[in-house]
């Protein structure tokens, strides 16, 4: 079973070892291994029998020169291990790119790339605002990934992937 203690362990890791960032909320996905993703502290305790992997985002700020720009760790956990930055599963990679504390902007965007067998690549940006929306579509994303054998299937993928939350987005501006 996955130990949540060590979800409060890392936070206060990366603020002591980012002493200029404020982390100013952390979201935790919790993933089973049917699929199903829940994404509510609560419903993810209520679970944790089931819950093979859980993501955090720790959701920070920094400054760039006179400016704020907004960033997240992510954190990925299972029974076995904790990883930062990645995870990997049936031979395929999820990998975020290093997280910026300083000095450069990210513009409030992590990029998120998956490497598969044979070298299949695919990348895509996620914004720091919609991300606790956003992560659990790419893990549902990295999961279909890994039944692409081609690249042509896999930018197939990211095309729909993309539709979808476009779709998504569309639907709730009309729902206002």
């Amino acid at each position: 079973m996955i130990d949540l203690d060590i979800i409060l362990e890392q936070k206060t890791i990366n603020e002591r070892q980012f002493p200029n960032v404020i982390i100013w909320q952390t979201d935790i996905i919790g993933v089973t291994a049917d699929g199903d993703i829940y994404s509510d502290l609560q419903t993810i305790k209520d679970n944790m029998q089931y819950v093979t992997l859980v993501i955090c985002l720790y959701k920070y700020q920094y400054e760039v020169i006179t400016m704020s720009d907004n960033s997240f760790f992510i954190l990925f956990v299972n029974a076995n291990e904790v990883t930062n930055n990645f995870y990997e599963q049936n031979g395929w990679k999820i990998e975020f790119d290093k997280p910026l504390t300083n000095g450069n902007r990210t513009n409030n965007f992590r990029k998120c790339t998956f490497f598969g067998p044979d070298g299949l690549t695919q990348s895509e940006f996620v914004n720091v605002a919609k991300s606790e929306v956003v992560i659990p579509k790419l893990w549902k994303y990295f999961i279909r990934a890994q039944k692409c054998t081609t690249q042509l299937e896999l930018d197939l993928l990211l095309e729909n992937y993309r539709k979808d939350i476009l779709i998504e987005e569309l639907s709730m501006l009309l729902n206002k």
